[in-house]
């Protein structure tokens, strides 16, 4: 057995991440020598937007696992007989395995192609920066991560394969997905954003609505991910979160806008204060400037005051 294959066998007789880590570092460190791997480069850089056949991304996958295959023969033989085990099924454990491919290739190809590039000029702008990943290869992980998603049951694992759904769901547009993998997930933690949920719960499905001008919806997951951030809960596009949760609230009530601005914006409140200062910090502060106006107060101070006064 090769010595990253006992990497990857340590790590299922233990369920330890050290060693699953060490599995993923190689892989990531050996990927780009991959034949397979620059074929599907090459693909990509002809048209990222034509649909690559499943066959040219199982054959890089098949060597990704090149060295780990007499575990998973191994596993699979334990699958075939029936073999049930204490911590985790020999079925989960390859769904593991599976979940595990699905990230480094998801990690591997989003840098890829124009999406990177377009989704932080959109954030710039204000909108919401989704993930980006060339479609093919968000479909053609979408599809293999939903074979073996009903095989993970240990929540180390669970969370982060509902994450990974969300965020394929984002890349190729299927709002479908993503609610099923949102609501999953939300179950999970008895319908809170907690240190549990992974990113980007709830609120990729919020920006999914808002662009399909579901704004009820939408509200209603921003709104999550609002709480999650009061109680400290991390998020990585916390500026963004904010800013698109009181547009969206504005377009019923610019006050309420306004209230949402000042309760969970880093800006004015004590929410996420040792987070990254994202570009929609400065746009909300003009935004508020403008509802603030438009409402007859002088100033955002003055809004603040008036809005925030009987929550003190």
């Amino acid at each position: 057995m090769k010595s990253w294959s006992v990497f990857a066998f340590m790590g299922i007789l233990t369920h330890c991440c050290q060693y699953f880590c060490l599995w993923v570092q190689h892989l990531l460190g050996e990927m780009h020598a991959m034949d397979a791997m620059k074929k599907v480069t090459q693909m990509l850089a002809q048209n990222e937007k034509k649909d690559i056949p499943d066959s040219v991304f199982e054959d890089l996958e098949a060597a990704m696992n090149e060295d780990v295959n007499p575990v998973l023969g191994m596993l699979q033989g334990m699958v075939d007989d029936g073999t049930k085990g204490e911590l985790l099924s020999p079925q989960e454990v390859l769904a593991t395995f599976k979940l595990a491919n699905c990230e480094i290739l998801r990690v591997v190809f989003q840098y890829l192609g124009e999406g990177y590039q377009r989704e932080l000029n959109r954030g710039f702008k204000g909108y919401y920066p989704r993930e980006a990943l060339p479609v093919s290869v968000a479909r053609f992980l979408g599809r293999e991560l939903l074979k073996v998603a009903p095989h993970i049951k240990d929540d180390r694992a669970e969370q982060p394969c509902l994450g990974m759904l969300v965020i394929l769901g984002e890349c190729t547009g299927d709002i479908e997905q993503m609610q099923n993998a949102v609501d999953t997930s939300l179950a999970i933690t008895e319908g809170k954003v907690t240190e549990l949920t992974p990113y980007p719960v709830p609120e990729s499905l919020a920006q999914a609505y808002q662009e399909a001008g579901d704004m009820e919806n939408s509200l209603k997951y921003y709104k999550m991910a609002l709480e999650g951030i009061r109680t400290f809960v991390m998020r990585q596009k916390t500026d963004a979160i904010v800013l698109n949760a009181c547009l969206v609230q504005s377009v019923a009530d610019k006050a309420e806008a306004l209230r949402l601005a000042f309760e969970f914006s880093p800006q004015y409140s004590s929410c996420q204060q040792f987070g990254l200062v994202g570009p929609g910090r400065g746009l909300l502060v003009q935004q508020c400037t403008a509802w603030a106006s438009e409402l007859g107060f002088s100033s955002v101070e003055e809004a603040k005051a008036a809005l925030t006064k009987n929550e003190h």
